[in-house]
């Protein structure tokens, strides 16, 4: 099995395992994330089956940003140069950029043998440890990445098929917003975890995510996400009689409460107001040096029973890495991109939209707005269903907007936040300069955007790795 040379090799980067009391006591080991070493960690791996998923995640997980990794082949071995300056001119190790399907192939070659050697389940006192269904999981993950839709399915199906794995709150009682806190950070849903040990190893998300003063302030949602979500009639802002843009919150999917935090709200016992004025104190637009920018703060992980400015910022709780709801809308994706419509690609997305309480997709009744009668149509909502279940959660869709190959599109469109406007009123606070804001109407907030061009499709190759092979090019773009 081919040795892998990672790149930005002067970095270290924990990364969690998760399976073995062997590595060390929180089951996570320190990557060097040097030429050969990952080779020589699978080889000396306390279980080959959790050396070969490291093996086999790890280059994709690199080569998604990077564009490509290299590859040693075996009985060639890693470059012995004492100062590790790997020769133009060809060295002993075989310093290239593999291409795409090959790096591909070994991948998935890497997860079937995880998934061979991996039990279903271990014990409750082995707690963490990666199982075959977490192999196939991340199988499925960059097999839809690279747009193998039967791979995809297969290795999705295998999951849901296990009956090992369920939604939290799978028949959708209102409990939503539970599966994020710390109580359910072992729930059914759970396929692959990052366990946090506080003091060891601390979470603190809920201490940078929270508002001024109780936290940073985190991420502030933009409008383009909380437009994202629809009426619980199942219908896009733009086509349901129920939005009323003066009062957007209302009829809404309930997961855009899960996720956003809005004026009006109490949380942590603070009452949220983001007008611009100073009357709404620290939580105002542009109040605060953490307050929000965009009208709109971050309330996923919000726990109402973990103090953010004490617990919150050293906390146990676990993260998942892959639940449950993400191998349903893989297989739905994959499904319908193999055979468009067919009815369990609609089961798998239903089963997510389901627990949020909202109407299921069809395609049997073209007058309701879950009707869907193209493929494309279907293809549409399911991706819709990626980044509203998703909201917020490190990062996903970054990489689903390139896989899709609408990045260029979402990050060249403007940055907007909420629409508000000041108009005089002699009764307001001395302190607000004799105005009062009305939100949800006038123009929205705009902000600084980003610019994306073709080529950041992948990053640059760092310079420290230039430097270290000068056989090595600067990907296109970037030169």
């Amino acid at each position: 099995m081919a040795g892998i040379f990672v790149l930005h090799s002067q970095n270290r980067q924990k990364v969690p395992l998760l399976f073995d009391k062997s590595v060390n006591p929180r089951y996570s080991i320190e990557v060097k994330k040097q030429r050969g070493n990952l080779h020589e960690f699978q080889e000396k791996a306390p279980r080959p089956d959790v050396g070969s998923l490291l093996h086999g995640n790890v280059p994709f997980t690199v080569r998604r940003p990077a564009g490509r990794i290299h590859l040693s082949v075996p009985g060639q071995g890693v470059c012995q140069r004492p100062d590790r300056q790997h020769r133009a001119d060809g060295c002993p190790c075989l310093c290239r950029g593999a291409p795409r399907e090959e790096v591909y192939k070994k991948v998935m070659e890497d997860f079937d043998y995880a998934i061979e050697k991996l039990p279903v389940q271990w014990p409750s006192d082995k707690y963490g440890r990666i199982t075959k269904g977490a192999a196939y999981a991340m199988k499925a993950r960059a097999a839809l990445y690279y747009a193998d839709w039967e791979v995809a399915a297969k290795a999705a199906k295998a999951v849901i098929d296990s009956n090992q794995y369920e939604l939290f709150d799978a028949e959708g009682t209102g409990r939503y917003a539970e599966l994020f806190w710390e109580s359910q950070e072992a729930c059914s849903e759970a396929i692959l975890i990052r366990q946090f040990n506080a003091p060891d190893n601390t979470n603190y998300i809920i201490g940078w995510e929270c508002f001024p003063t109780k936290g940073w302030g985190g991420i502030n949602p933009t409008q383009s996400l909380v437009d994202a979500f629809e009426c619980i009639d199942g219908a896009p802002i733009n086509k349901s009689s129920l939005y009323d843009e003066t009062d957007p919150f209302t009829n809404r999917d309930p997961r855009l409460e899960v996720c956003v935090l809005h004026d009006g709200e109490e949380m942590y016992g603070t009452t949220i107001k983001v007008a611009p004025l100073k009357s709404s104190g620290n939580t105002g637009i542009a109040q605060h040096g953490d307050a929000t920018a965009t009208g709109y703060y971050q309330q996923k992980w919000l726990d109402p029973n973990i103090d953010p400015q004490s617990t919150g910022w050293d906390m146990g709780k676990d993260w998942h890495v892959i639940r449950f709801a993400e191998v349903l809308l893989t297989y739905a994706e994959a499904q319908n991109e193999i055979a468009g419509l067919d009815d369990s690609a609609f089961e798998a997305v239903n089963r997510v939209r389901r627990r949020a309480g909202i109407p299921e997709l069809q395609k049997n009744d073209a007058s309701k707005p879950t009707y869907c009668g193209t493929q494309d149509e279907l293809r549409q909502r399911i991706r819709n269903e990626w980044r509203v279940e998703f909201a917020l959660e490190g990062g996903k869709r970054q990489w689903d907007i390139r896989r899709w190959g609408i990045a260029k599109d979402v990050l060249n469109a403007p940055f907007l936040g909420l629409k508000y406007k000041l108009v005089d009123d002699p009764n307001a606070p001395a302190e607000d300069g004799g105005k009062k804001c009305i939100l949800y109407q006038g123009e929205n907030i705009k902000l600084t955007g980003s610019r994306y061009s073709d080529h950041n499709y992948v990053y640059p190759v760092p310079q420290s790795e230039i430097d270290l092979n000068p056989a090595l090019t600067q990907n296109a773009g970037y030169e």
